[in-house]
């Protein structure tokens, strides 16, 4: 992608996990970064999905203190007409731990509007290792073309995102969505929660859904109330914006997501 003319965001996404946290003499001396062959599958009798064709992609890094990994996921069936069709996501992390930034799906991008998980995925590349490790993601959506580069530093505490676009028409709306099960799977073990995002302007309670400006709500912590038992930690967002305003959808869904589910917040 050359001549990118728009700057979306830098997100910074903070999730630890004590158990896999590495040592110091674990710690890899550069960045590394694998990108696994992509793992087609029959989803069988997958709602709304019978015996289409699951496509997965993983990649992992190990630059710090913490590994992190980063899948594109979606059905790529030719039921759905030259589009895709995300099941729960279409980025998620499903390291350093299933919740958290959730395993199927964290990250959604939408332009004027339109959800970009549904065009199909142009390339998934490594574009760098070593000094850095960087995983790009294009898609090439009628609004803009878009790239989500994922970048880990050597001995940093936490992977960044940035979401260039590259437009093709006028864009009047850049929105991130994301996913957060904070530190526990709270519904799913039968347990009442008590989710959180805190940001500088807002409080936003399990259930609940928000459309926050990104300027005024720079950074969020992602946490819950309950389960602090269990090993995973709060995780943290910080944002710096680029040329178009940017709003970002945040939930803290009162449930688990359904098998059916492809929304953002459940």
């Amino acid at each position: 992608m050359t001549d990118r003319r728009v700057f979306a965001a830098w997100l910074a996404l903070l999730s630890f996990a004590v158990p896999q946290a590495a040592t110091a003499e674990e710690q890899p001396a550069g960045a590394e970064l694998t990108l696994a062959a992509p793992h087609e599958r029959d989803l069988g009798d997958y709602p709304g999905h019978p015996s289409h064709t699951f496509l997965e992609r993983t990649a992992g890094f190990r630059f710090g203190p913490v590994a992190y990994a980063i899948a594109y996921k979606a059905c790529i069936d030719k039921a759905h007409g030259g589009k895709v069709a995300p099941l729960e996501g279409y980025i998620g992390m499903p390291v350093p731990t299933a919740c958290n930034w959730y395993h199927s799906g964290f990250l959604f991008v939408s332009l004027n509007g339109q959800e970009l998980g549904t065009t199909p995925l142009s390339s998934m590349l490594v574009a760098q290792r070593g000094e850095r490790a960087i995983l790009d993601l294009v898609w090439r959506h009628e609004v803009a073309n878009v790239r989500v580069r994922f970048v880990g530093l050597p001995g940093s505490d936490h992977l960044d995102c940035e979401i260039a676009l590259e437009p093709k028409q006028e864009i009047t709306s850049v929105a991130a969505g994301l996913r957060c099960y904070p530190s526990f799977f709270t519904s799913h073990y039968k347990r009442a929660g008590a989710r959180r995002i805190q940001t500088p302007g807002a409080l936003v309670e399990e259930g609940n859904k928000a459309t926050l400006e990104a300027g005024a709500n720079w950074w969020g912590l992602y946490y819950t109330r309950e389960g602090w038992e269990h090993t995973e930690v709060p995780v943290r967002l910080r944002l710096r914006l680029g040329e178009y305003p940017l709003s970002y959808v945040c939930c803290t869904p009162a449930g688990e997501v359904p098998r059916t589910s492809t929304s953002v917040c459940s």
